[in-house]
């Protein structure tokens, strides 16, 4: 499955790989199933983490579950449901 990602600004040749490794590290981060504060996602996905943890709910990553909650100080935290991820979905997009 080929990754599709919209918007006007984007660029398959200037922001493809980017947007990728931004998307896989989101994606590695929240595979051990366990809460991370929006500041770590930050960290591992650069300033447009939001974005690739609402891709991972999109149909074309397998449409995973991310749960969230609200912490203190306006901090919030996700979590990814393992029963939700698609290992072959996975796989064929971030696996290359």
């Amino acid at each position: 499955m080929k990754v599709k990602i919209w918007g006007d600004s984007y660029s398959v040749s200037l922001d493809e790989s980017r947007v990728k490794t931004n998307q896989k590290r989101v994606l590695i981060c929240l595979l051990d199933g366990k809460w991370h504060p929006s500041t770590e996602l930050m960290e591992v996905g650069g300033s447009e983490w939001g974005r690739r943890v609402r891709a991972l709910r999109e149909g074309q990553f397998g449409s995973m579950r991310v749960d969230k909650r609200r912490c203190s100080n306006g901090i919030w935290e996700y979590k990814l449901v393992l029963n939700s991820v698609d290992k072959k979905v996975v796989r064929d997009t971030f696996i290359v």
